[in-house]
């Protein structure tokens, strides 16, 4: 009996050959890429796991059914896909998940990275990364001889880890954006075209769920440590956490990109620029978050704005990016130290914040008082523990590296007056003022019996103390003994008549008119750098 007739429009098997050509013979799902044919433990034979797949069915009832076309188009190398057998069966499975336009989307990639390792070695895992190893060494050590006649060799070896990852997911598009502490920030975003689907699992906490909140209302970036969520269906996050290691999550929206000038203005008019950068507008839908980095990250400006009016931002000063600088050469210090005297000078200040999007820009104009004075504290603290620190720092002999800022009180009034006696040459005292008082035998210094004869007003008292240490921008320094120099002083002379055990002759040196005060680090010293 002959076989019936079959209402399905199937693919001939020159079509089939094509779909499986044209990729390859790799599976075209992007987080599969499996090869589907090989080699078989039969030498007459090989082996095959690949289908080529209908993406609008090829009978009605079937997944993705269209009755609008012909059986001559179900049947034509357009509506076919090339898969491994599991992928195909996952398809039809949930038609609504693996719709027509995602299919074509996957087919298209699929054929354009068979055309772009077409005619190119094929190697195998151990050996990719070999040659990754071998080019970052390379690199490496022209970085550091500074032989290199390739200036972009650390740069060819990061964009190649960057590929490296990417085509563990071909939907995803991976970026190192930083190293810091040791940790490596990835970004991970989709590529154009594609429309990944990822599962991103929350741990329900207040903390979480406002974050998201955030994310959702206000486009506000967010983070998340690693015990609050978990990311399945991408062998990419998988391979990132392959050995177990813990990240926190940053989530960001759609950012656009705006030209921002942040200036401050005093209140006669006179402005200060502070710096003109880049920030990225982040969407909600209750508002908007711009946020931006500026002068090597030694300012962060964080505003948010509401979609019924208003808005409020946050402009902060750091140190991070000067740390392991030297002190002597810190970027844009001089320009910090400049704002400052801005500051200073003026009554009253407002920050005004200019976004340069469309033709005409947008300028918010702050009297957010309590947002300023935090920033100039900061700002004034920072700056003057580092410029009595680069005072102190140009004695020593070799070059101190910036660490801190962080000091106990006492340190910070050593520091400030080790400060003033390299800075101030002498200065004049009040009259009545008491230097020092003690026992003529033991506590007088010794320069009292070489005081000149034309009387007090020309004498001169030297009195010698020790080496101190100071903290300088978490450096420990050793600084020589100070001596101060008092001039034209009075000394006086007395007995106590009570009680008994303390009448013996005492001195006191006290300040008289035009007494001067000066300082000097003993020349014979050494300044030292410790640690």
């Amino acid at each position: 009996m002959p076989p019936k007739p079959s209402n399905r429009d199937d693919f001939s098997s020159q079509t089939k050959l094509m779909l499986e050509k044209r990729v390859g013979g790799v599976c075209s799902k992007p987080d599969c890429r499996s090869y589907t044919s090989g080699a078989h433990t039969n030498p007459d034979k090989s082996s095959s796991i690949g289908v080529a797949a209908h993406i609008r069915a090829a009978a009605q009832g079937g997944p993705r059914y269209d009755p609008s076309l012909t059986t001559v188009q179900r049947k034509s190398i357009s509506n076919g896909i090339w898969l491994c057998q599991s992928c195909a069966r996952l398809i039809d499975t949930d038609p609504a998940r693996f719709p027509v336009t995602l299919l074509l989307e996957w087919k298209k990639t699929a054929e354009d990275t068979s055309i772009k390792r077409f005619g190119k070695k094929s190697i195998s895992e151990s050996e990719h990364n070999n040659e990754v190893m071998v080019a970052f060494g390379r690199g490496m050590l022209a970085n550091a001889t500074g032989g290199t006649s390739d200036p972009s060799a650390i740069l060819s070896v990061i964009k190649g880890h960057e590929r490296n990852l990417s085509e563990l997911d071909p939907r995803l598009e991976v970026r190192l954006r930083s190293y810091e502490s040791g940790s490596c920030i990835y970004e991970i975003g989709a590529k154009p075209g594609t429309t990944p689907s990822l599962n991103l699992l929350l741990i329900n906490t207040p903390v979480v769920v406002d974050k998201v909140r955030q994310l959702k209302e206000f486009g506000k970036s967010t983070e998340l440590p690693p015990e609050s969520y978990k990311i399945e269906g991408s062998p990419l996050i998988e391979e990132l956490f392959r050995h177990g290691e813990k990240a926190n999550l940053i989530l960001t929206g759609k950012n656009k990109d705006l030209e921002t000038v942040v200036s401050f203005k005093n209140e006669s008019g006179a402005e200060f620029e502070l710096a003109t950068f880049s920030t990225e507008l982040s969407i909600g839908s209750k508002g908007g978050t711009i946020y931006g980095k500026a002068l090597s990250g030694l300012i962060t400006l964080e505003l948010t704005y509401f979609n019924e009016g208003g808005s409020k931002f946050n402009l902060s000063f750091s140190i991070n990016s000067w740390v392991g600088m030297r002190a002597d050469k810190l970027q844009y210090f001089a320009k910090f130290k400049k704002l400052l005297n801005f500051l200073s000078a003026s009554q009253t200040t407002n920050i005004v914040i200019e976004l340069h999007h469309s033709v005409e820009p947008i300028i918010l104009n702050s009297s957010d008082n309590i947002s300023l004075e935090n920033f100039i504290a900061n700002l004034k603290d920072t700056i003057e523990i580092i410029d009595y620190s680069r005072v102190i720092s140009a004695k020593l002999p070799q070059a101190v590296k910036f660490k801190n800022t962080q000091l106990s009180e006492d340190e910070y009034h050593m520091l400030l007056e080790c400060h003033d006696r390299l800075t101030r040459s002498s200065s004049i005292c009040p009259a009545g003022h008491v230097f020092c008082t003690g026992l003529i035998s033991s506590d007088l210094p010794e320069q009292y019996k070489h005081f000149p004869n034309d009387g007090f007003q020309q004498a001169i008292c030297q009195m010698k103390g020790q080496p101190v240490e100071l903290n300088v921008l978490g450096n420990r320094v050793l600084a020589p003994a100070l001596t101060a120099i008092i001039e034209r002083f009075e000394l006086a002379m007395f007995c106590p008549l009570s009680p008994p055990e303390q009448r013996q002759p005492h001195f006191q040196l006290t300040a008289s008119e035009n007494t001067t005060l000066s300082w000097e680090f003993d020349p014979k010293g050494s300044w030292k750098l410790l640690s």
